[in-house]
């Protein structure tokens, strides 16, 4: 099955004095079974050993954990989660792990049966923080609306806030909340749609962040998570 995926992409470097984005990138999969792979080393220009990458997994019909995570020479294999995979409806997972110039790729192969596939990654590389220093908000859910990540207390202003969102059935254009930039998204247009989304606030303010809902016209389930990124 042909599946058409609309992606957006903000790649240029912000941020200073602490915690910085270094740029983004987006991976698809579209048949079964099929294996797909990213050289993040080209895909995002810049990038370092010791960049914090954070990859976001979004599909309608398939998991996360059915996935076979490419090993070997220069892959990474299967990251650590940020947060428990969803199984259900808004399929959202997030892996997190340094980048090194020997491992600078990542890939999959999707499953041989099942249900048709439509899965997507993004990307979001950060400088300036640690991949093990990292504090995960409750799981938000809902059954309408945009993905609205619940709040996080104790955020250091020297840490950058990211804020996560799945989108079941719905394929949107999102934009992100107030105070926050987009980071990336990635929309299956066809067959069974599915949205992830990603974005952040560099230096926040001190104390407690609600990010708010991401905007768009969806309104189906939803999962949604905010994560803080600590300096090392």
């Amino acid at each position: 099955m042909d599946v058409d995926f609309l992606f957006q992409l903000i790649a240029a470097n912000q941020g200073g004095g602490g915690g910085s984005f270094v740029g983004a990138a987006m991976l698809e999969a579209e048949a079964i079974p099929e294996t797909v792979s990213i050289d993040l080393s080209s895909s995002i220009p810049g990038i370092q050993n010791g960049d914090v990458v954070v990859a976001c997994f979004m599909s309608d019909t398939e998991v996360s954990t059915n996935l076979t995570y490419t090993t070997g020479s220069g892959f990474i294999g299967d990251p650590p989660n940020i947060f428990p995979p969803r199984t259900a409806d808004a399929r959202l997972t997030a892996k997190i792990w340094s980048y090194s110039s020997t491992t600078p790729q990542f890939g999959f192969t999707t499953r041989s049966g099942g249900s048709a596939l439509h899965v997507v990654w993004i990307f979001s590389v950060y400088r300036g923080v640690s991949p093990s220093g990292l504090r995960t908000s409750v799981e938000a859910t809902g059954a309408s609306g945009m993905p609205d990540p619940a709040g996080l207390a104790g955020v250091s202003a020297s840490s950058i806030v990211l804020a996560i969102g799945g989108l079941d059935d719905d394929g949107v254009s999102v934009t992100p909340q107030a105070g926050f930039s987009l980071a990336a998204s990635a929309i299956v247009t066809t067959g069974s749609p599915a949205t992830v989304m990603l974005s952040h606030q560099l230096l926040p303010a001190a104390g407690t962040i609600n990010p708010g809902a991401f905007i768009g016209s969806g309104d189906d389930t939803w999962a949604a998570y905010t994560v803080e990124l600590l300096a090392p």
